[in-house]
């Protein structure tokens, strides 16, 4: 029935723990449930979990019982039929770059793994690739079975709150669109509201210059080429490139969060800094020219 956006929305308004969340599933089993997904689920607490769930029962996978310590997930079910379902080839890529470091920072995952253009079975130019490509002609990748593709409505790195600090906040950094062609803010939920460039009106301002960016990289609208990446235009040896001046602004973002949040703040003070901080992505993607 493809209702889990409601499962979740109800979810947060009525689980505090993954526990909870486990127990709201258990009580609402059955045809009505409206779901064939997986739900990831962090809390407080510091549980990291998730759920595999149908409208007739789920499997619970725990991070903290996994040999690395973290989970991996794509559109498929470890629990469900073999070889059915999609994402194989980017959980492979995606475990990838997550073996190749350790710890992993917001920064460093949003970086890394969030506009990783490579591919586990077919190897092809990345974002550390890209400098070293001549600007003068055109680089095409193709960006089906990556991380970072085409139709990545956005990207989304959660850091949960200290367990046991009832004085730490839970921050969500979001990379509004296509993530290669974007630039992350931070947001609170005790900031009572979305900064203006990422809440406001019916297309958000950062999404739609996102998207506008994004056109630059591809130009091609049809099915057959969309998935077609013009790397030299992100980046290349001749410095013509606009995404060293996004990753330079998302920087300076992440910087000054980090000095920010140290200090109790109240929800004013939230609110004005992250608008402050969706403004300057605003005004770092505005300044990227064909």
């Amino acid at each position: 029935e493809d209702l889990e956006g409601h499962i979740m929305a109800d979810a947060l308004r009525t689980c505090r723990t993954a526990a909870d969340f486990e127990a709201y599933l258990r009580a609402n089993l059955g045809p009505d449930l409206g779901a064939r997904t997986n739900f990831g689920v962090i809390d407080a607490e510091g549980t990291a979990v998730i759920f595999e769930a149908h409208n007739r029962g789920f499997e619970r996978l725990d991070a903290s019982t996994a040999p690395e310590g973290y989970l991996v997930n794509t559109n498929f079910s470890r629990t469900g039929k073999e070889s059915k379902g999609s994402g194989y080839v980017r959980f492979d890529r995606a475990s990838e770059l997550l073996r190749a470091r350790s710890p992993l920072s917001a920064r460093d995952i949003l970086r890394r793994v969030a506009r990783d253009t490579g591919n586990a079975l077919a190897p092809q130019p990345t974002l550390a690739d890209f400098a070293t490509l001549p600007g003068d002609r055109d680089r095409w990748v193709f960006t089906r079975d990556s991380i970072n593709k085409s139709y990545t409505s956005a990207a989304v790195v959660i850091v949960g709150r200290r367990p046991g600090d009832p004085t730490s906040r839970a921050t969500m950094w979001v990379l509004p669109g296509e993530p290669i062609t974007a630039v992350a803010v931070p947001v609170w939920v005790e900031a009572g509201r979305s900064p203006g460039p990422l809440g406001t009106g019916d297309e958000a301002p950062l999404w739609a210059e996102t998207a506008r960016v994004k056109r630059i990289v591809r130009p091609f609208p049809e099915a057959e080429r969309e998935e077609y990446l013009n790397a030299r235009r992100l980046e290349n040896r001749d410095g013509t490139g606009f995404l060293p001046r996004l990753l330079a602004a998302e920087d300076a973002i992440f910087e000054e969060t980090t000095a920010f949040e140290g200090p109790p703040r109240t929800p004013a003070e939230l609110a004005a800094f992250q608008d402050e901080m969706a403004h300057r992505a605003l005004e770092a993607l505005r300044a990227v020219r064909p």
